[in-house]
C-alpha cells in the first residue's frame, strides 16, 4: 500500500555508543531551507524504546506495573474488564495497527518492536490487512497457485497458510503478550474471492452487463453462501491453530482481547454505493432468492404483497400538475449565531440560464464555529401536497471550489424537525445537477426545503430548483406477473414468477412501501450475517474474546448494538483527497486545524455513533502528516475520549510494511517514523488509559425509531452516511463538549451502568474556538494539564507553575502537555514529563506553494521535528534552588540541566534544546 522506508535510525545507536547514557548533548540543527520550519531536529525513539527508569519509560510502564495479559478480557456492563467477573478491574486500550508485511517481523525484530510499543504506552495491537497477500506481505502461502513475482498481488488461491508467516505471527503475538500488550485479530479485511483460483463459485464479471468484482470482496460476502463458508473456514484455521510460543489457540488465549469479523463492510453500505447493482448474476441470484424468502415470511400470499405495495386509495397520489411546483420561487436566507452571508440575484454573465429569475448567488462571509446549519437557503413548499407521494427535487449548483459538501433537508418549520433523512450534496466548481427523491410524510401541514451552506468562504451559485411529483403511473408496486412462488396457479392461471430484486438505481420509481421493504430486507439480511458469524465464532470455535462486527459508518450503530459485543468505528482528519478515490492521481489536502473547527470535528461524529450500554472503541484514528497540524490528533481524541468514557483508541497505523525501525516518513498513515505523533501519543495514552481526565458527569442521548433508521439507510447523496446516529436522533450537535453523549439503545434513555464517577474538583476541560486564530483546548486533570492549539502567549496557570508557550512556524500552533510521572497530584514532589511539539516533516518535501500537496515526493530522512518554545515560571517555594529541568534524548535519558534565566524562578525551554521532552523534578 505504501512504498518501503529506506533510512534507519542508526544515528541514535551511534550516539549512544559515543556519549554517556546519563547525560548527553543535543543533535546539530538542520538548515531551515530543507524544512518548512527553522531549528528542526531528528527525534526518533530508538528501536527498543525508551530506557527503564527514565521519565517517558516510567510514564508508559510504571515501576509497579503488572502485565495482565495472562488474565482474560471480558465485558461488564459498558466496560472492558480484566480478570474474573467478581474481582476484575476495568481496562482501557490505547492501541495501534499493523498491516500487510508489518504483521510479520522476524523474531529479533518482533522483540524490539514489542518493547518499543510498550514504552510508547501501547497496550493492544490490531493485526489488520494480513489476509490479502502472500508471504512476506500476508498469511497466504508464497507458492499459492496464481503466484507471480508481484509482491502486492491478491489474485491467487486462498487455500494454504505460509508456515513462515504463521510462525512469525505466533512469535510476535507471544512477544507482545510478554510485555503486557494485548492483540486484536481481524478476520475478513481485504482478501478477494478469485474467479481463477478460488473455484467455480466465484464467476468472472461479465463486461457486457457492466458487472464488477467488488474490491476486497466486499458486499456480496455477507449474503453469498460460498463466501460466508470461506470466511468460516479461514477463521477456524487461524483461530483454532495452537501458537507454539504460548501453547494456546487464539480462541482461548487471554492475550487475544478482541476479534473483528469483517472490516469496513456491510450490505447496506454496498447497496448504497451501487455495488450490489453491478455484481455478477450468480451473486444476485442468491440475493434475489433470499429476498423472496423474506417476502414469503412477511406476507404469505401474493395478494397480501400486492396490497401492501400498492398506493392506498386517496394516498400517495401527487397533484394533477406535472410542472415545477417551485417555479420562480426564490429562496429565503436564514442565518443564526451571528453568521454573516448575503443572497443576491445571480448576474446574467454568471447565470447558466438567464431565463430563470430565481437564480441566486449565496456568499458566506463568516460562520462562527463553522456550523453549516447557521446559514440556510429555504424554500417553502406549497400547502396541501398529498402525503406518501414521491417528489423529485432537482438543483443546479456551482461552488467556488470543488470538494465541498452541503446538505439538503426536508423539514417541518413548525417543530424544527426533519421530515426525511438529510441528503448530502457533493459540490463542484462547474455547474452540476443534483436530483434527489423525497417522500412527503403524512400529517404534514407545511414543509420547507433547506440547503445548509454555512461554510466560511463559500460562494454558491443556485441556478435553479424544481420540485416535481413522480407521476402515479410511473410509481411501481408489485410488477405484473411477479409474486410469491410458493403459490400454485388457481383456475388455470399460471404460478407467478419470483419477485425480482430491486436495484438501487430503480428505487425512486417504486412505491414507498417497496422502498421500506427493501430497507428492512437489507437490514435483516445484514443482521443475519453478523449473527451467523458471531454464533459460529462463539459457539463452534469457542472464541472467548469480545467480538465486534465492523466499523459503524459501514453499518449502523443500531445493527452493531444488536449483533456485536462492543461498538467500533473509524475516523480521520486532514487525510489526502484523491480525485475519484484514484490513488494514481495527484492528491490534495486542506490545511484546516481541527482545534479551530470543533463543530466539524471528528469528536462530534465519533461521539454520536456510540451506543450507551456497550464498550466503545475507535480502532482506526489519525491526523496524517499531510496536515501541518497533525500533532493535535492523538491528544484531542485521547483527552475527549477520556471525558466521554470511551474504551479503546487505536492509532492507524504503526507500519504497513517492513519499516518497523525507520526514521523517515514515506506514507500518510504510518506513525512509527513520525516524532510528533509518537511523543504526543505517549502523553495522550497516559491520560486515556489511566483516566486522568474523568468522564463528564452528565449524559445526553439521541434515540432513533426503527422507521427513522430505515429512512436514513436510504441515502442517495453520500452513501457512507447510512447511520442514524445520536445527532440524527435529536442530540444537540455540540453536546459532546460538556456531556457524555451517544445513542440510547431504547426509548428509556441512558442505562444505569453508564453513570460516571465524579471528577476531581480541579478538573477542567474547555475547547475555545470563538476566535479561530487563538482556538485552543485547555485542560487540567488528575496529574495532567496542557494546552493544544494556537496558544502562543497564553498562560496555563497551575498555581505552583505557569506555562507560557511562545510563537511557532504555524502562527503559534503547538501542543504542550504536562504529565506527572510518579502518579502524584499536580504540584506535589516528584517527576513530571513536559511534552512540547509543533509538527514533523522530512527534509525537502516538495510542497506546492499553497501547501495543498506534494505529490509523491516525500523528500529524505530522517524526519525532523519542530519544538514549541515554552517559558516556565515556578512559584513553588523550593523553585529558587531545588527545581530541576532536563531536556531529554529520544531514549528518555537526560541531557545537561537547563540554567535558570535572569528572571527569578524562570526557566526557558527553547527549540535550541533540540528536544520534544523535558523532565521536571520537583522536590
Amino acid at each position: 500500500m505504501f512504498p518501503p522506508i529506506v533510512r534507519s535510525s542508526f544515528y541514535l545507536l551511534l550516539a549512544a555508543a559515543l556519549i554517556p547514557a546519563s547525560v548527553t548533548t543535543a543533535p546539530a540543527a538542520t538548515p531551515a531551507d530543507d524544512l518548512p520550519f527553522a531549528n528542526g531536529f531528528p527525534f526518533h525513539i530508538p528501536p527498543t524504546g525508551t530506557r527503564p527508569g527514565t521519565a517517558p519509560h516510567d510514564l508508559a510502564i510504571p515501576p509497579t506495573a503488572n502485565a495482565k495479559t495472562t488474565h482474560p478480557v471480558s465485558i461488564r456492563d459498558d466496560q472492558f474488564i480484566v480478570g474474573q467477573q467478581n474481582t476484575a478491574e476495568p481496562i482501557r486500550f490505547w492501541g495501534t495497527n499493523l498491516c500487510f508485511a508489518g504483521v510479520f517481523p522476524e523474531h529479533d525484530i518482533a522483540d524490539r518492536v514489542a518493547q518499543r510499543m510498550a514504552t510508547l504506552g501501547i497496550n493492544i495491537v490490531r493485526f489488520h490487512h494480513f489476509d490479502q497477500r502472500r508471504f512476506p506481505g500476508g498469511i497466504w502461502h508464497r507458492d499459492a497457485p496464481g503466484a507471480s513475482d508481484k509482491p502486492n498481488e491478491d489474485d491467487f488461491a486462498h487455500q494454504t497458510f505460509d508456515p513462515e508467516s504463521l510462525d512469525r505471527l505466533d512469535y510476535f503475538i507471544a512477544a507482545l503478550k510478554k510485555r503486557g500488550i494485548y492483540t486484536n485479530i481481524n478476520l475478513k479485511v481485504s482478501r478477494i474471492f478469485s474467479p481463477d483460483y478460488d473455484g467455480s463459485d466465484y464467476p468472472r464479471p461479465d463486461p457486457v452487463k457492466n458487472e464488477i468484482s467488488p474490491k476486497k470482496g466486499k458486499g456480496f460476502d455477507q449474503f453469498y453462501t460460498p463466501a460466508i463458508t470461506a470466511q468460516k473456514d479461514y477463521a477456524r484455521r487461524l483461530l483454532t491453530h495452537k501458537n507454539p510460543y504460548t501453547g494456546l489457540a487464539y480462541t482461548e488465549d487471554p492475550a487475544v482481547a478482541m476479534v473483528e469479523i469483517n472490516n469496513e463492510n456491510g450490505i447496506l453500505w454496498a447497496w448504497n454505493y451501487k455495488i450490489l447493482d453491478r455484481i455478477p448474476t450468480r451473486f444476485l441470484d442468491e440475493l434475489a432468492a433470499r429476498w423472496n424468502t423474506w417476502l414469503r415470511n412477511r406476507y404469505s400470499t401474493t395478494d397480501a404483497l400486492r396490497a401492501a405495495w400498492s398506493p392506498k386509495s386517496g394516498a400517495g397520489v401527487p397533484p394533477a400538475t406535472s410542472g415545477n411546483l417551485l417555479e420562480n420561487i426564490p429562496p429565503t436566507l436564514i442565518t443564526a449565531k451571528k453568521a454573516r452571508a448575503t443572497l443576491a440575484p445571480l448576474a446574467a454573465t454568471d447565470d447558466a440560464d438567464d431565463s430563470t429569475p430565481a437564480s441566486r448567488r449565496l456568499t458566506i462571509a463568516d460562520v462562527p464555529g463553522a456550523a453549516a446549519w447557521n446559514v440556510r437557503c429555504a424554500w417553502s413548499l406549497p400547502t396541501a401536497l398529498p402525503a406518501n407521494a414521491t417528489y423529485n427535487i432537482t438543483l443546479r449548483l456551482r461552488a467556488n471550489q470543488p470538494g465541498l459538501k452541503t446538505k439538503l433537508r426536508l423539514r417541518s418549520p413548525s417543530d424544527n424537525k426533519d421530515l426525511a433523512p438529510a441528503r448530502t450534496l457533493n459540490l463542484a466548481a462547474t455547474w452540476k445537477t443534483h436530483t434527489i427523491a423525497f417522500v412527503l410524510p403524512a400529517n404534514t401541514n407545511a414543509a420547507q426545503l433547506t440547503l445548509e451552506a454555512g461554510i466560511p468562504g463559500l460562494v454558491l451559485d443556485i441556478d435553479s430548483i424544481s420540485l416535481q411529483p413522480l407521476a402515479t403511473g410511473n410509481v411501481i408496486g408489485l410488477p405484473s406477473g411477479q409474486g410469491l412462488v410458493s403459490e400454485s396457479g388457481a383456475g388455470g392461471t399460471p404460478a407467478p414468477r419470483p419477485v425480482e430484486w430491486v436495484y438501487r438505481r430503480d428505487l425512486p420509481t417504486r412505491t414507498p412501501a417497496v422502498v421500506t421493504d427493501v430497507m428492512r430486507f437489507l437490514r435483516d439480511t445484514e443482521i443475519a450475517y453478523w449473527r451467523e458469524m458471531r454464533t459460529y465464532l462463539r459457539d463452534e470455535l469457542h472464541v472467548t474474546a469480545p467480538i465486534t462486527t465492523t466499523a459503524v459508518g459501514y453499518t449502523t450503530p443500531q445493527i452493531s448494538d444488536a449483533t456485536a459485543d462492543f461498538i467500533d468505528t473509524h475516523r480521520y482528519w486532514g487525510a489526502p483527497r484523491f480525485p475519484g478515490f484514484d490513488r494514481t492521481k495527484p492528491w490534495t489536502v486542506e490545511q484546516k486545524p481541527m482545534v479551530a473547527h470543533p463543530a466539524q470535528s471528528t469528536i462530534e461524529r465519533l461521539s454520536s455513533r456510540r451506543v450507551f450500554g456497550k464498550p466503545f472503541t475507535i480502532t482506526e484514528y489519525n491526523h496524517p502528516p499531510s496536515s501541518d497540524h497533525h500533532a493535535e490528533g492523538f491528544p484531542l481524541v485521547g483527552i475527549y475520549g477520556a471525558a466521554q468514557g470511551w474504551d479503546g483508541i487505536f492509532q492507524f497505523a504503526y507500519s504497513h510494511s517492513r519499516a518497523w525501525e525507520a526514521d523517515t516518513m514515506t506514507g500518510f498513515f504510518d506513525t512509527e517514523p513520525n516524532p510528533a505523533h509518537t511523543v504526543v501519543a505517549l502523553a495522550a495514552s497516559d491520560i486515556f488509559r489511566h483516566r486522568r481526565i474523568a468522564p463528564f458527569t452528565s449524559a445526553k442521548t439521541g434515540y432513533v425509531t426503527l422507521e427513522r433508521q430505515l429512512e436514513r439507510q436510504n441515502n442517495y447523496a453520500f452513501p457512507r452516511e447510512i447511520e442514524a446516529d445520536a445527532t440524527f436522533g435529536g442530540l444537540p450537535p455540540d453536546a459532546w463538549r460538556t456531556h457524555r453523549v451517544g445513542l440510547a439503545p431504547s426509548g428509556a434513555g441512558v442505562p444505569p451502568a453508564t453513570v460516571a464517577p465524579q471528577p476531581s474538583a480541579t478538573q477542567s476541560l474547555v475547547w475555545d474556538a470563538a476566535n479561530p486564530a487563538a482556538a485552543h483546548v485547555r485542560y487540567t486533570g488528575d496529574g495532567v494539564a496542557g494546552l493544544i492549539g494556537f496558544i502562543s502567549d497564553q498562560t496555563l496557570d497551575l498555581g505552583w507553575l505557569r506555562i507560557t508557550p511562545g510563537d511557532t512556524s504555524l502562527n503559534g500552533f503547538s501542543i504542550v502537555m504536562l504529565n506527572t510521572v510518579d502518579r502524584q497530584p499536580l504540584g506535589a514532589p516528584g517527576r513530571y514529563l513536559l511534552t512540547t511539539v509543533v509538527r514533523a516533516a522530512n527534509l525537502g518535501m516538495s510542497w506546492n506553494a499553497d501547501r495543498t500537496g506534494f505529490g509523491k515526493n516525500w523528500g529524505t530522512g530522517p524526519a525532523h521535528a519542530e519544538a514549541a518554545p515554552v517559558t516556565l515560571d515556578f512559584t513553588h517555594p523550593a523553585a529558587a534552588t531545588a527545581v530541576h529541568v532536563y531536556p531529554l534524548n529520544p531514549d528518555g535519558t537526560r541531557r545537561p540541566e537547563l540554567i535558570p534565566s535572569s528572571t527569578p524562578r524562570r526557566i526557558e525551554a527553547t527549540p535550541a534544546s533540540k528536544t520534544l521532552w523535558y523532565e521536571i523534578v520537583l522536590p
